[in-house]
């Protein structure tokens, strides 16, 4: 019985120690969610005092002896020293310059060219994280638009193409800096072209730089040199005699070679005496001088007369050039001023002087007049051929045309019994023309150029009439 009445007593007691301990549970409980609820509205109204944008993080101060730029900004918040660094910021925006320099080139670059910001925000952070210093804003360039016309405008003063060696006449050169010259030709120094590298630039700027090597690209020039034009050949004739030297006459050869002078055959073209000279009229400054007619039975005065010499200088300076030799004709007769099968006549429309630039480079030719001596030069310039290293031209008379009977021809204004000698006889000819290469002196080949035939002319006398037979 008496165990009974224990087991009931123990069992009372640990059914109010539980209903103590829910009561526990639930006060606790309780107090949590007034102290949640106290918690959550002090954070509430802390809130609500911030200024718009800025955040509890804010409430963060510097650390006394933090300047930025100047500015004691110690105690301060972040917004609040943002506030008090605006005017600062301002400015150093205003005083942004850089220089941009290349060689002889120099640019500014200031905030009324492009857009400029500064590091504030990170200056401020940094201060805010690291305490106690001194710190200091710099500008910033904008990446935009207005960067990358300016950017422009430095490369259209700066960017130039790369320049190839030139060949200029002797004349022209001034001082032009040369890489070769002779007595005729030189060739300018070829020189690299730059254009401006606008990434490598732009990121120089950006960096916050204030004095800039521009940063340029190099364009090297990839075209081959040549070399100079050599001399193939040189070659002159006379026109010193009293029959070679009537005014006319000259100022024909000097017009002639004043229009040749200077001319330039590319490879594989070929000039033209004719076309270069045009047709031989008074109104085209063209004088009288000597010249055959009638198949050389006579000699006139015609506008031109004369030029037959400038053609005949410039083939032979040709033949000795190795140049081919498209048209010649021989005269009628032989002249005065070369020897046999070397001459070259021109009648506008009829026999023309055609050579042909037969080499892989261009030709130069150059005709001029030394009037103390009479003489008529011509010089040709171009690639030398290794082939060789000297030509001879050899013309060899092959036939002697003996005169006819002489012919005889009235003339009304004779005496009976009177002879006149109107014509000497002439005797004709015919010529073969070899052009002799040479190496060292020895002859490597022999080609037969052309073979020329001058007429031959009986003599001719004025007789009288004939009497009438009673």
């Amino acid at each position: 019985m008496k165990n009974t009445d224990n087991r009931a007593i123990r069992e009372s007691l640990i059914g109010r120690i539980k209903n103590i301990a829910l009561v526990s549970c639930l006060l606790l409980i309780a107090i949590l969610a007034v102290v949640i609820f106290m918690l959550s509205c002090s954070n509430s109204s802390k809130n609500s005092n911030l200024a718009p944008g800025e955040s509890d993080a804010d409430e963060a101060r510097f650390s006394n002896g933090t300047i930025i730029s100047g500015l004691d900004v110690s105690g301060l918040t972040t917004a609040e020293a943002s506030r008090a660094l605006s005017d600062i910021n301002e400015r150093i925006k205003s005083e942004y310059v850089a220089h941009l320099n290349y060689e002889e080139h120099s640019f500014l670059l200031d905030k009324g060219k492009i857009n400029v910001e500064t590091d504030m925000d990170d200056v401020l952070n940094e201060a805010l994280y690291n305490g106690r210093r001194e710190y200091r804003i710099e500008a910033l360039p904008v990446d935009d638009a207005l960067l990358d016309a300016a950017l422009d405008d430095i490369a259209c003063e700066i960017d130039a193409p790369a320049e190839p060696s030139l060949l200029v006449g002797i004349d022209s050169i001034g001082s032009v800096e040369t890489a070769q010259i002779n007595e005729r030709f030189a060739l300018t120094m070829s020189k690299d072209g730059v254009s401006v590298d606008k990434d490598a630039t732009k990121a120089l700027i950006l960096s916050g730089a204030n004095e800039i090597d521009i940063a340029v690209r190099v364009l090297p020039t990839d075209e081959k040199t040549e070399g100079l034009p050599e001399r193939l050949a040189v070659f002159y004739t006379s026109f010193n005699s009293a029959s070679l030297s009537a005014k006319g006459r000259v100022n024909n050869i000097k017009k002639a070679a004043k229009l040749i002078d200077g001319s330039v055959v590319e490879a594989g073209e070929e000039f033209s005496c004719n076309a270069t000279l045009g047709e031989r009229l008074e109104e085209h400054g063209w004088s009288k001088g000597t010249a055959f007619a009638s198949g050389g039975r006579e000699t006139k005065q015609q506008f031109g007369g004369g030029i037959c010499q400038v053609s005949t200088t410039l083939y032979n300076c040709a033949l000795l050039s190795g140049l081919e030799t498209v048209e010649r004709h021989g005269h009628s007769r032989r002249v005065a001023y070369i020897d046999g099968g070397r001459d070259a006549s021109l009648v506008w429309g009829a026999s023309d002087l055609i050579i042909k630039n037969n080499t892989l480079s261009p030709i130069h030719i150059f005709m001029w007049t030394d009037d103390d001596e009479k003489r008529l030069f011509c010089e040709i310039y171009g690639e030398k051929n290794d082939d060789y290293d000297g030509i001879e031209i050899v013309s060899e008379l092959i036939e002697r045309i003996e005169p006819t009977e002489p012919e005889f021809e009235v003339n009304e204004n004779l005496k009976s019994g009177e002879c006149v000698l109107v014509r000497s006889a002439i005797t004709g000819s015919r010529y073969r023309t070899y052009r002799i290469y040479k190496k060292l002196g020895k002859e490597i080949k022999n080609e037969l150029i052309d073979e020329t035939t001058y007429v031959m002319l009986p003599a001719i006398y004025a007789v009288p009439p004939a009497k009438e037979s009673p």
